[in-house]
């Protein structure tokens, strides 16, 4: 399912007001039906190892002092400080 504009207003209704899951937009397990409504607990995500988007989720994205003290721009530093084009 993919969350279309008209599907705005019953997510700011139920999810934002009345702080319940749309499940009818959720990812629904194809062998049972389950619905399951975060990401982390698809089977299918759960074997993956995060390596560009590791923080998703874990992090507040509008705060830079979050982003620096998880390690951000470490690998930007390095690209500046150590790397060549030719790389």
């Amino acid at each position: 399912m993919y969350v279309t504009p008209e599907n705005v207003r019953s997510i700011v209704t139920s999810h934002l007001k009345e702080d319940k899951i749309v499940e009818s937009l959720c990812y629904k397990e194809h062998n049972s039906g389950k619905i399951i409504p975060y990401i982390k607990d698809i089977d299918f995500f759960k074997r993956q190892h995060k390596v560009v988007l590791r923080n998703c989720g874990e992090i507040d994205f509008g705060s830079l002092e979050e982003y620096i003290s998880h390690d951000g721009y470490f690998a930007l530093a390095k690209v500046l400080k150590e790397m060549s084009p030719v790389h």
